[in-house]
């Protein structure tokens, strides 16, 4: 049974990180990473058919069976002036204290290829895309990897959101990239990954929308199926999303951290942020700094602040997958669950706010017929970024060939930092 005192998140941030880096250590010594992996599997996307070039040359995301849409993952200054829209070897060793930063694995001094800002999720997946092609990286956090929104308690890599899901562009390529990450970490089977997604419709909009998102020709085949009400569960029946997943947010990226190390990227933590590394490249995913980079300003980007609870729940007997309906909730142990999110776009500060309990309460206790008693123990938040169509970004600097920024993700950071950061491997690469 699950125990634990009431906190906020931020005020034992400290503790987290102290953790945080003994578990890495732990992960660094347990992978074998057999040598520099060099290249990647399989050939460009485009040859694989999952993108495709549009007349101006920019990539479009498309189903391996046919467009997705025409949604543009790629802001490029030609395209739209206005921004709209010595080898290394790996080595298995613990991390070890290097002045006031962490660095994992070995460093070439001769050449950076790429220098990516910040070590969430977009940073991380796409230092793991660059590497995979066989560049050199090194990834700076002015704070801890994984200190920032991406990471969350728990969070969901869902393909099928919204009232009446449908599958975004490039969702095939997204799964596929997070699968090959999962497999080379050697993460199958871990309890901290999980595996599928119910949705119970609880009211007549979702029982339609999640109908008709069932029935959709273009989701690939096993994706999604519509069944009849599940014992437990509120509603009249349950839209089942078996590639979905729920993720321990900070272990994921303490072990992607760790295999980055393993093959030779330079990690870096609690960088001041005045701190230049010369590279050929820079890339920028640095959250919510960016909104008040004037470099970037043109890309129109805002604030979205989601929270999380964790409770402990007396009444709901059984073992359930992650759960999500109008919120999404996650059981982490028999009677302990993860619940959120808001998505607020209008807020003073970033610091969890008790005055949401009692929303985010009940629109957990409506997945469940029963009556349901819930005390919270836990708090967080953090600030995602969106842009202005909703869309995410992949930008190149107007008046600086060099600089990129991966941002606009909104709450699917999971599934958009794999298109994006093979998109940006594959550009990178091909800069002479």
């Amino acid at each position: 049974m699950g125990t634990g005192r009431q906190h906020d998140a931020i005020a034992i941030q400290n503790a987290d990180v102290q953790v945080g880096v003994a578990r890495r250590a732990r992960l660094v010594a347990d992978l074998d990473p057999g040598g520099i992996q060099r290249g990647r599997e399989g050939q460009s996307l485009v040859k694989e058919g999952l993108l495709d070039v549009g007349g101006s040359g920019f990539p479009i995301p498309h189903d391996a069976e046919g467009p997705l849409g025409d949604r543009r993952v790629v802001h490029d200054p030609g395209d739209d002036p206005r921004g709209i829209g010595k080898d290394q070897e790996s080595q298995n060793k613990p991390l070890h204290l290097a002045g006031k930063y962490i660095q994992i694995g070995t460093v070439n001094t001769n050449r950076t290829d790429v220098w990516i800002r910040g070590g969430g999720v977009a940073g991380l997946t796409a230092a793991w895309h660059c590497r995979k092609a066989g560049l050199q990286v090194v990834v700076t956090d002015t704070a801890a990897i994984g200190s920032g929104a991406s990471g969350a308690w728990w969070a969901l890599m869902n393909p099928a959101t919204g009232v009446q899901p449908a599958p975004v562009a490039g969702i095939r390529q997204a799964m596929v990239g997070f699968e090959l990450m999962r497999n080379e970490l050697g993460l199958d089977g871990v309890g901290w990954i999980k595996a599928g997604i119910w949705r119970p419709a609880l009211d007549k909009a979702l029982a339609n929308g999640f109908a008709k998102a069932a029935a959709h020709p273009d989701w690939p085949a096993g994706w999604l199926r519509m069944d009849r009400p599940m014992h437990g569960l509120a509603g009249s029946g349950v839209l089942r999303v078996a590639a979905g997943y729920a993720i321990d947010m900070r272990l994921w990226l303490t072990a992607v951290a760790a295999r980055l190390g393993a093959m030779g990227v330079d990690i870096r933590e609690n960088v001041p942020q005045h701190h230049t590394v010369p590279a050929r490249h820079r890339v920028d995913c640095i959250g919510m700094e960016l909104l008040t980079d004037p470099a970037w300003a043109h890309l129109r980007l805002h604030p979205i602040k989601g929270q999380l609870r964790e409770v402990l729940v007396n009444g709901i007997r059984g073992q359930f997958p992650a759960l999500s309906a109008r919120g999404y909730a996650i059981q982490t142990d028999t009677d302990r669950w993860v619940i959120g999110s808001t998505y607020e776009h209008d807020f003073t500060d970033a610091k969890p706010d008790a005055a949401y309990d009692a929303y985010l309460i009940d629109r957990f206790k409506a997945m469940f017929p029963q009556p349901v008693s819930v005390t919270v123990v836990g708090r967080w938040a953090g600030v995602r970024i969106g842009s202005h169509n909703r869309q995410p970004i992949l930008a190149r600097h107007p008046e600086d060939e060099t600089r990129w920024a991966v941002t606009g993700m909104g709450s699917k950071g999971l599934v958009y930092s794999q298109i994006l950061g093979r998109e940006l491997a594959d550009r990178l690469t091909a800069d002479p």
